[in-house]
């Protein structure tokens, strides 16, 4: 079961002081439930939302567009990011980065770039997206490096072949004399 620790702080903080009750439950249900992950981006469907709060499909979108609008949170398809500005709940440490480079490698690129787009202030977007390039990048390195292995093993088997067809040749030449 996951476990997820909410600053106390949030209780002080101006922009949550004036959301609505249904806006500070929908806030907390995007800090809280089972989908949310380290990088706090993560991917919610409409239904679950539905089932777990109770709530119907035009409230959900019309709660969505105003803790976008204030900044809180942002959402793009069917992934949620909880913005900087708005981050009760992080958590730091060594296992804890592992665990979010972990995250972060599993996230789609799209998704980063178009959260950066829209939040070019959010730094550790920007930090997202450098890293998990950094990870492809690598996996292409060696991937190339593998298919460049593989192409000169190849062509030396081909040349050993064409030798070893050479000398049989050259032999049975030799026996014919």
């Amino acid at each position: 079961m996951k476990s997820r620790i909410i600053y106390t702080s949030i209780w002080q903080d101006d922009v949550f002081d004036q959301l609505t009750i249904e806006e500070k439950v929908f806030s907390l249900y995007l800090l809280t439930n089972d989908h949310v992950g380290l990088t706090r981006i993560y991917k919610l469907n409409t239904k679950s939302i539905v089932s777990e709060l109770g709530i119907d499909c035009p409230m959900i979108d019309q709660l969505k567009a105003t803790l976008q609008e204030r900044g809180l949170f942002y959402f793009y398809e069917r992934w949620v990011y909880v913005t900087n500005e708005y981050s009760y709940c992080d958590y730091f440490g060594g296992k804890t980065a592992l665990a979010k480079d972990k995250e972060i490698g599993e996230l789609p690129l799209e998704v980063l770039n178009i959260i950066a787009q829209r939040l070019p202030n959010d730094t550790t977007i920007v930090g997202y997206i450098n890293h998990k390039s950094e990870i492809i990048n690598d996996k292409s390195e060696l991937i190339n490096h593998k298919s460049e292995n593989i192409k000169h093993k190849t062509e030396r088997m081909t040349e050993l072949k064409e030798k070893a067809h050479d000398l049989a040749e050259s032999k049975t030449m030799g026996d014919k004399r």
